[in-house]
């Protein structure tokens, strides 16, 4: 007896075969200025992540450099939770944040190397329906594993009568090409005690920034994940930059790296100040004890063309 092939299951939703609010026609990005030392290395771009992607992917200038390069893609995107931030909005409708979030996986999969890795940051208000839509981007056999942030010593009160303590880091790679380069193996429970707190991300923000950002993340656990994802050289992408740690810390460890925003705002008030101080040596926050950063590199500043 045979059995035909079936075809796999997809998560369906209003306007899913549209594009939202992506300027399709934006195929260049043009550089403003730059910082420090070979500034090339190291891109910061204001815009749509849709349309960078799109840049970075078929601008004959830029594709040479990036599209089957990027060895790390790091999401994480406003979790749709429904909460009021001063720096990011929080609230779409999900067949909007649904699509957002499709787009900008067709436009990641293309510039990942054939032994890069996708890893989407999400808490409980989308995860679930994120990992469809990363089975289908990406296929089912390319799911590596889902990390559990435990990011609390002590969960906080909320609505839900069950108090919620972790986040999720879920892993997708490019092809079986991916290995993980971290030098001791890897679980899939991650303790603050090990990557730190949510009270820590907030604790070094606001070393950082006068005003701190709303939601940020621990410079050790993006350590561990780049770390995990890349060797010194690679290039790590972050396709919501927000304050900055991804690529503040792809830089400590010697990586190239890609932060890309869309808000002009924080990339004024908290990336160009942040990254400013990354290669002056200024930042000595987070892992730069420990990795003994000193300063170094530089940054190009670019913006999305019409």
């Amino acid at each position: 007896m045979t059995h035909e092939s079936e075809p796999e299951p997809a998560l369906v939703w209003p306007g899913k075969e549209q594009h939202v609010e992506c300027q399709s026609d934006v195929h260049d990005i043009r550089e403003i200025t730059n910082f420090g030392e070979q500034p090339q290395d190291n891109l910061l771009v204001h815009g749509d992540v849709r349309n960078v992607l799109n840049a970075l992917a078929y601008q004959p200038r830029l594709s040479w450099r990036y599209t089957g390069h990027v060895s790390l893609a790091y999401l994480d995107p406003p979790f749709n939770a429904g909460n009021n931030y001063p720096h990011y909005r929080d609230r779409f409708t999900q067949s909007t944040w649904l699509s957002l979030f499709r787009d900008t996986l067709i436009g990641v999969k293309h510039i990942l190397s054939e032994s890069g890795s996708v890893w989407v940051h999400l808490n409980d208000a989308e995860q679930h329906r994120a990992r469809c839509v990363l089975d289908e981007i990406f296929g089912v056999d390319a799911f590596v594993a889902t990390i559990i942030w435990d990011k609390t010593p002590g969960p906080r009160p909320n609505a839900n009568p069950i108090a919620i303590r972790h986040e999720y880091l879920h892993i997708y790679r490019k092809s079986k090409s991916f290995t993980v380069r971290s030098a001791e193996r890897l679980d899939t429970i991650w303790s603050y005690q090990e990557v730190g707190a949510g009270r820590t991300a907030s604790a070094e923000s606001r070393r950082l920034f006068e005003d701190p950002f709303s939601t940020p993340k621990p410079e050790r656990l993006l350590e561990r994940i780049i770390c995990a994802a890349t060797e010194p050289g690679d290039i790590v992408l972050d396709c919501f930059a927000g304050s900055g740690t991804a690529a503040a810390v792809a830089h400590k460890l010697g990586r190239r790296w890609v932060a890309v925003e869309s808000q002009e705002k924080t990339v004024r008030d908290f990336l160009l100040p942040r990254f400013t101080q990354v290669i002056t040596g200024t930042d000595q926050n987070g892992i730069s004890k420990a990795t003994g950063w000193a300063g170094g590199g530089g940054f190009t500043v670019a913006t999305t063309m019409t």
